[in-house]
């Protein structure tokens, strides 16, 4: 039984919703000035990496597609808080990355890459609980489970939610959330199909995809832009669903999927999303750029960012959710996109 709320999450609704809206806004303001940074947040937790080859099967060509490996990290914790990460987003200069996990926790690291550019460590790793609106740390599955991160290029950050679907936007990770409108239509959407994907886009538009909820052709999605969310699709590439997206940094969008089935195991996509096609009304298609499956060290890849270095170079981030399970790993992988100087 999929579980229904009676929160109600459109920003200022009703007469109540407009006389809040003043006091939200000074609540968010006074939590972030008062704890939201990053690096004050939350708690210290010890976090083990261990590097990993780039597939199971020695002497592997490090390439797969248009995507040159630089690294591969098991990361783990005897922290009971650690896992269930299903997005992530990397500093600009690589050396910071900020996840949250489908138990309503966040999680923040150094980065440590050598020199020539391979991810081989992390360190000053950070856990807190994701705040609901009355301040309290989230809890229940039904407003726990975060799926997606996006950049708010005003600052801090969105975060979408699964099971009760929505957006909301942290001025600071320990900060109270501001509401977005649902966007229309997402309450017929599935428990575990909600918004999976989301992400920033050059023109400050948030796009949102959903992980299967739609019509047979089409995935659900979103624009949003100006207080408002505008409808658009995404044509279907079976099997494969949405699990993550980031925007590339000229302005195309890199998705990230997932087919995974007891007959065949796990594969992963990575395609892109011409920017020029993302507006209202599209049914967005995408340009395959590498698959992903075994005997590659994979896991299941849920989330997903990129980064422009100081040479040119576009480099790819990627974060395997465990779900809290022995038998799934908490993976942190890098690629560079090939040709991408």
């Amino acid at each position: 039984m999929i579980l229904k709320p009676s929160i109600d999450f459109r920003a200022g609704a009703g007469e109540k919703g407009r006389m809040a809206r003043p006091i939200l806004r000074l609540l968010v303001l006074l939590a972030a000035l008062a704890g939201g940074g990053a690096a004050r947040a939350g708690e210290a937790v010890d976090i083990a990496a261990t590097p990993l080859p780039f597939a199971a099967e020695p002497n592997m060509p490090a390439t797969v597609g248009r995507l040159a490996w630089r690294g591969t990290l098991h990361l783990t914790s005897p922290d009971r808080r650690f896992g269930g990460y299903s997005a992530l987003l990397v500093g600009p200069d690589g050396r910071r990355a900020t996840l949250v996990s489908d138990a309503g926790t966040w999680l923040t690291l150094d980065l440590r890459h050598d020199a020539d550019g391979r991810l081989t460590g992390v360190g000053n790793g950070r856990i807190g609980a994701l705040r609901g609106r009355d301040g309290a740390p989230l809890a229940g599955k039904a407003l726990t489970d975060a799926e997606a991160l996006a950049r708010d290029p005003a600052g801090g950050l969105f975060v979408a939610f699964e099971r009760a679907h929505r957006v909301w936007r942290y001025a600071g990770l320990d900060a109270l959330p501001a509401t977005l409108r649902r966007p229309p239509g997402i309450g017929s959407a599935a428990a575990n199909k909600g918004i999976e994907a989301l992400t920033s886009l050059a023109d400050e538009r948030l796009l949102a995809l959903t992980e299967g909820a739609g019509d047979g052709a089409g995935i659900a999605g979103w624009l949003w832009a100006d207080g408002a969310w505008a409808r658009l699709s995404l044509a279907r590439t079976r099997p494969f669903l949405p699990t993550g997206a980031a925007t590339l940094p000229g302005g195309d969008v890199l998705l990230l999927e997932r087919h995974f089935s007891r007959l065949t195991g796990l594969a992963i996509r990575l395609s892109r999303i011409a920017a020029a096609d993302i507006r209202p009304g599209a049914r967005l298609a995408t340009e395959e750029i590498a698959r992903l499956a075994p005997p590659l060290e994979i896991d299941n890849l849920e989330g997903i960012d990129v980064r422009r270095t100081a040479a040119g170079e576009t480099l790819i981030y990627l974060v395997a959710d465990d779900n809290f399970s022995a038998l799934q790993r908490t993976l942190l992988i890098l690629f560079v996109l090939k040709g991408s100087r």
